[in-house]
Parts: structure tokens; C-alpha cells; sequence
């Protein structure tokens, strides 16, 4: 949920060694954020399994009940106005005993603090290799190049 340009899934799905049988998707609000996760998944090998949709997590999800093994929401929470709602929606296309992964950055920890420096020097160049593909460049048309 609140997948933006698909990076946490495609982590999730490289990381986790998932086989292409496994599903994955993805969903955001914004259009463009979308089209480029949808091309990436489609054009760099590996992401078969990935499809991204547009969607409003703050509205009815558009998936049936119990729909999921597991709901991702990272980084999202926090910038919602009701978020006992999405959690009641997140609940329900949750199959029972499934498994929810929330997080919310926390900016003023010691991680955070320690991890800016080299950040900063390497221009981001030590997240880099998160996944197979990910250097590649997307045009503004979302069509790998």
C-alpha cells in the first residue's frame, strides 16, 4: 500500500528469493508512480510477478476480503488523515492469520543520524544494489531506456 515507484516490493520480491508463482502487487495514488513500477516489473526480468495498480488506500480497497497472505505499508501511515480506517480496510482484505508489516520512520533516531554521512558522500550509491535492475533508468514516459 502506498507502493509509490515499487521499490520496497521489488526488494521484498529480489530479497526474498520469491518465485514467479508468488504474486505480488503493488498500489499508490499517483498515476505516474505506477506506470513507471508497471513498466519496470514488465521490462526488467525477475518482476514478472509484480503488477501495480492505482488506488485510494484511504477509500474502499479495491480487493475482496481476505485477498492477501501479507500487506505491506511502509512509510505511509503517517501522512494519512484516518488511519484507524485503512487499518480496518487493511484487516479486512487480510486473510485471517496473515501478516501485517507497518512501519513509519522514526527521523530523529540514532540509525537515522549515523546513516546520513555516508549517504551523503556516496550519493546514495551504497542502496543502490537492492535489486537486480535497479540502476536502470526509467524515461519520463515510463519506458526503460
Amino acid at each position: 500500500m502506498g507502493c509509490a515507484y515499487g521499490n520496497h516490493l521489488f526488494m521484498l520480491n529480489s530479497m526474498l528469493a520469491k518465485d514467479q508463482t508468488v504474486s505480488l502487487c503493488g498500489m499508490d495514488l499517483f498515476d505516474g508512480s505506477v506506470d513507471f513500477a508497471q513498466s519496470f516489473a514488465r521490462q526488467v526480468t525477475g518482476f514478472e510477478n509484480c503488477t501495480f495498480q492505482v488506488g485510494d488506500i484511504g477509500a474502499t480497497l479495491p480487493f475482496e476480503d481476505a485477498a492477501f497472505d501479507a500487506v505491506n505499508i511502509a512509510d505511509v501511515i503517517e501522512h494519512l488523515e484516518r488511519p484507524n480506517r485503512v487499518l480496518a480496510e487493511i484487516h479486512r482484505v487480510l486473510r485471517p492469520g496473515g501478516t501485517l508489516v507497518l512501519s513509519t520512520p522514526l527521523r530523529t533516531t540514532i540509525f537515522k543520524s549515523l546513516a546520513k554521512p555516508p549517504n551523503r558522500t556516496t550519493a546514495g550509491r551504497l542502496y543502490r544494489q537492492n535489486y537486480p535492475g535497479k540502476a536502470r533508468h526509467v524515461a519520463a514516459r515510463a519506458n526503460p531506456s
